[in-house]
């Protein structure tokens, strides 16, 4: 909101109006404007105070009435939280081997027409790409050099055992696989990969740590930001957490990956509320028609 806020003063909003709008109006919005959203008798006095209003500069942080940062400085000591179990359990996956990631084809040897998810960084929209794939010995493999990879989507939260796997273009994937539990918009399990053994072992991990990004090649885990809160949310220091982001995006790269967040572009795989071609733990789905739709294309 604050970054809003700036850009909203940048392009010509006045100043008051921009926080107005961030916070009364919001306030009101949700019907909470008798606890929060206004400097009045009543509601918590939890403010921040700023150099000017042009670049919103952050002078103080004022939480229920007390300073608790100061020109850039932590003035408390933030408790740590006890996180209910429940929370701390939530990838329920079973055991999940390479061959779960084989996708069979109608043929044994021969061209297939493919459904492919196309994706491009920066733009949230997917394409509904159809490519002709090699079938081999009753499969289709991954295709590095069409830049097509494996996608698969596990359901994570109940145990079913549910999953889809298709094909994505545009990662640039040439070895290895990456996996997440940020998926929006169910977080069910993501993975990405060119190589069915590393794809499981991602999965794997993501298991054993409770969920977040990993990335393996070559059958070793080469990198991993867990996030055991729900899979979604770390309970590790900040710049800890930072420094693992960044190794993991490193490790991406190291695959051939060549988006600068591909974490990110791989969390919009499964979500169905945005144009073209998704896919979900359920199967394959044309958002556009609003439809589940198979794999292969009939020959016409």
């Amino acid at each position: 909101m604050d970054h809003l806020i700036r850009r909203a003063v940048e392009e010509g909003v006045d100043p008051v109006r921009a926080v107005q709008m961030a916070t009364l109006n919001t306030a009101e919005r949700f019907g909470v404007s008798d606890v929060v959203g206004s400097v009045s008798p009543g509601r918590f006095a939890d403010m921040v105070l700023v150099e000017d209003l042009e670049k919103f500069r952050v002078d103080k942080v004022i939480f229920g009435g007390k300073v608790v940062a100061d020109r850039g400085v932590l003035k408390v000591q933030a408790p740590k939280p006890d996180y209910p179990k429940y929370m701390m359990e939530t990838v329920k996956v079973p055991k999940v081997g390479p061959e779960m990631f084989l996708v069979e084809a109608p043929i044994k040897e021969g061209s297939v027409r493919v459904r492919v998810i196309g994706v491009v960084e920066g733009v949230p929209r997917t394409e509904h790409r159809i490519l002709t794939l090699r079938a081999v010995e009753g499969f289709i493999p991954a295709d590095p050099e069409l830049d097509v990879a494996k996608v698969a989507v596990i359901e994570r939260h109940r145990g079913t055992g549910r999953m889809s796997v298709g094909f994505v273009q545009g990662f640039g994937i040439r070895c290895g696989a990456m996996a997440s539990t940020v998926g929006h918009d169910a977080h069910n399990i993501t993975v990405v990969g060119v190589d069915e053994g590393d794809m499981a072992l991602a999965v794997e991990e993501l298991k054993r740590s409770g969920g977040g990004f990993a990335v393996a090649s070559d059958g070793e885990v080469r990198a991993l930001v867990s996030l055991p809160i729900a899979g979604l949310v770390s309970d590790r220091p900040l710049m800890e957490v930072c420094e693992s982001l960044e190794q993991a995006i490193r490790e991406a790269w190291r695959l051939g990956v060549r988006f600068e967040r591909p974490f990110m572009v791989m969390s919009f795989l499964p979500l169905t509320a945005i144009p073209e071609l998704r896919i979900t733990d359920m199967g394959l789905v044309d958002t556009v028609e609003k439809r589940f739709v198979s794999l292969f294309v009939e020959p016409q």
